[in-house]
């Protein structure tokens, strides 16, 4: 008598698709950039395969997760007006994206702090171990949720919230008759 092997695990045409729906959505969103594409494509790969043959195992999943957040971080569009945003007359997705990469690069660290306590096995640490690590992935979190959720993390004044040379994350330049003190920033420049 043959048994006919069955998949029991839930949902898998569900699970193909996401990760084929994810996969594309990062494409076209890191196509953008050539540099944020190509870690986009090794993480996501790398992570696709895996999640195809090992759906269970949390390394793939955390993989795609990372390829994501370098799409948050690398990639700012030049249509973002940064000067409208720090009037206060920006539109509404000029702010979620420089809220996005303002938080993703604490997002990204948190998949990576992730996959370096599960690795190997996909699981976190056994009796010894395990309490250190579920302390370092909520400190991790924390963080992450924190910028996340401040005002400070993605205001429009801030540095950190847009790359140089993509419209300028540095503040607004100084002259010489403005009293500012600091000398004339451009962009692009460190």
């Amino acid at each position: 008598m043959t048994v006919a092997l069955v998949d029991r695990r839930p949902f898998p045409i569900i699970r193909g698709g996401l990760i084929v729906v994810l996969l594309m959505a990062g494409t076209m969103l890191a196509s953008i950039d050539t540099f944020t594409l190509l870690f986009f494509a090794t993480y996501a790969a790398v992570g696709a395969f895996l999640a195809f043959r090992r759906p269970d195992n949390a390394i793939g999943w955390l993989l795609i997760a990372i390829a994501l957040g370098f799409i948050a971080t690398t990639t700012t569009p030049a249509s973002v007006d940064i000067e409208a945003l720090r009037r206060g007359a920006g539109t509404p997705r000029d702010a979620v994206v420089i809220w996005l990469s303002s938080w993703g690069g604490w997002a990204t660290y948190v998949g990576f702090v992730a996959l370096t306590i599960i690795f190997p096995s996909g699981r976190l640490p056994e009796a010894r171990g395990r309490r250190s690590a579920i302390v370092m992935l909520a400190g991790t979190g924390a963080r992450a949720a924190s910028s996340a959720s401040s005002s400070a993390g993605w205001s429009p004044r801030s540095p950190s919230c847009i790359h140089p040379g993509r419209g300028g994350a540095l503040p607004a330049p100084s002259t010489p008759d403005s009293g500012g003190g600091r000398p004339a920033l451009q962009p692009g420049t460190v």
